[in-house]
């Protein structure tokens, strides 16, 4: 427990300062995600060791770049990315179409994960805080009260531990904070958006680490990588995040 709570501020120090003042930092921060969760997730393809790392490093990198850039290159660059991708299995055996596949679908993992966050944080840096306390609050508040309480197992075949209790504490606690957070920080945020956000976000989140959980138990892994002592990889850190970056910026283009 000590080491997952050091593991925790360090991480929360290591990106709060690039979160407050963006620019450089910021786009370094998304880069170094996208890398290395590129990494981690490429890491699952069972013939990972015939693929070039500088290849899977030069894909990974252009896709964070394309993040970067403003929209009128990037979707264009991110559509050659795909298709060159498709094409390489032609030059080499050792790149096969199921390679392929899996890479364009790692590709498009990070690049909407990165697309999403860049849009809601130009938009208003606080809602990218709204949604962490939504997130991680929840996090926080399912395992502490899912230890305390938890007796009803939730989904036993894809994470043993999780309970129906734990959900529920989960839920109020993001939703408590988020919606905390909105009335008394974000002055002008919309409420229909605040509002949808307080409720949903936290129940997103929950399904995108069940969701992520899957995927381990599928591949036989229990963590995606131990770069975070205690808390596994960077994909096991925003798995949650992942799925409430997405919805969140689909739910603000539609009220917006």
């Amino acid at each position: 427990m000590i080491k997952r709570i050091i593991t925790a501020l360090v991480i929360i120090a290591c990106v709060i300062p690039p979160l407050w003042l963006g620019g450089y930092f910021l786009d370094a921060l998304i880069s170094i995600v996208i890398i290395v969760g590129g990494f981690e997730l490429v890491n699952l393809l069972p013939s990972r060791k015939f693929l070039s790392t500088p290849m899977l490093f030069v894909s990974f990198l252009i896709t964070a770049a394309l993040i970067i850039v403003p929209d009128k290159y990037s979707f264009a660059g991110f559509a050659l990315l795909v298709l060159t991708s498709l094409a390489f299995p032609i030059f080499t055996k050792q790149f096969t179409s199921e390679d392929a596949f899996f890479v364009i679908a790692i590709i498009c993992i990070l690049y909407m994960i990165g697309m999403s966050f860049t849009y809601i944080y130009d938009y208003n840096h606080l809602y990218i805080w709204y949604i962490l306390l939504a997130t991680y609050g929840c996090d926080t508040g399912a395992y502490f009260v899912g230890s305390l309480f938890g007796k009803t197992k939730l989904l036993p075949t894809i994470s043993p531990k999780k309970t129906v209790e734990g959900a529920v504490g989960g839920w109020a606690v993001g939703a408590g904070l988020s919606f905390l957070f909105a009335m008394f920080v974000i002055k002008d945020m919309n409420m229909l958006l605040m509002i949808l956000g307080c409720l949903w976000l936290p129940i997103i989140s929950q399904i995108g680490d069940l969701s992520f959980s899957a995927i381990k138990r599928h591949f036989n892994i229990k963590d995606f990588s131990n770069i975070f002592p205690g808390h596994g990889g960077f994909m096991d850190r925003i798995d949650s995040l992942v799925f409430n970056l997405i919805a969140f910026y689909a739910v603000m283009v539609i009220i917006l």
